[in-house]
């Protein structure tokens, strides 16, 4: 809109002529070459008008629909412990959970995630203000606690080192150490798989009781960002110290992304709508303590 204005202003010496030419009746005899100089700007005018609202260049980007199939293992489990899907629709992202059967709806316009208990056929709702003071409360009581990985996680701070010929991002610390196998995707893409990340980080830190905060995911989230890409596999190991030893523990997650849509999607998303509206809606505090 901005370059619109500008291009508007720049070019309001020559509307300006337009308008005289058009209303002076001697306009042809005082400049015989009058008449052409204003079909010309006029052309241009119009050339310049089609750009930039038929080709969108004013216009904000529209959403990408994509989908992103994950799996999670910990430790060296060869079995997912977690398997979801999250299908990105009309700037509306749908996360669908297999087990626990749930899904959880991130609606960006509306600055809201609505979860759905599809066993129980109940839904909350938490607003995103509501729950970035509830992870701010998380980092001030964690910055003031005595445990070295809860401060750490409060306020992390890395080593980054990326290779480009082998795609691989990490992100080092004596105690959390992040390493991800990168794929570069379209921007649109990019900034909406960012977004839904650094807010589905922030609310399963709430959701999961006992949950560490999730403000090192979200300096993984920001560096793929930087590089232009996002994760199709990603490798979490926490240090903790026991006895005097250091006990590492390892999350791998992978990530399939898809840019086009199944109708399987399609049927799932009707459903999640319909599920907004049908279940009984219940306090988050209700619907957290009965997980």
């Amino acid at each position: 809109m901005f370059a619109a204005r500008k291009l508007l202003k720049n070019l309001h010496p020559a509307i300006s002529i337009i308008r005289m030419a058009n209303f002076t009746n001697f306009r042809l005899y005082l400049f015989p070459g009058l008449g052409y100089l204003c079909g010309m700007y006029s052309l241009f005018f119009r050339i310049c008008f089609f750009l930039f609202t038929a080709t969108g260049i004013c216009a904000v980007t529209s959403a990408a629909d994509f989908r992103v199939e994950n799996r999670v293992y910990s430790g060296g489990n060869k079995q997912p412990t977690s398997l979801s899907c999250s299908v990105f629709h009309q700037a509306t992202v749908y996360d669908f959970l297999q087990n626990p059967a749930e899904t959880t709806v991130f609606d960006k316009t509306a600055g809201r995630f609505v979860i759905l208990d599809d066993t129980r056929r109940v839904r909350t709702e938490l607003s995103t203000k509501d729950l970035e003071g509830f992870t701010q409360k998380m980092k001030d009581r964690a910055v003031k606690g005595q445990d070295p990985l809860m401060q750490f996680l409060a306020e992390p701070v890395f080593e980054e080192r990326y290779d480009p010929a082998r795609r691989e991002l990490i992100l080092s610390s004596d105690l959390v150490n992040y390493k991800a196998i990168v794929t570069s995707a379209d921007n649109s893409v990019v900034s909406q798989y960012r977004e839904f990340s650094d807010w589905y980080a922030r609310l399963n830190a709430i959701l999961i009781p006992g949950s560490r905060p999730p403000f090192a995911r979200l300096k993984l989230n920001e560096a793929l960002a930087r590089h232009e890409a996002v994760a199709r596999e990603v490798t979490l190991t926490i240090t903790t110290v026991k006895d005097g030893k250091n006990q590492p523990a390892t999350v791998r997650s992978e990530h399939l992304l898809s840019l086009a849509l199944t109708p399987a999607d399609m049927e799932r998303i009707e459903r999640a709508r319909k599920s907004m509206t049908g279940y009984k809606l219940v306090s988050f505090d209700q619907y957290r303590q009965a997980k």
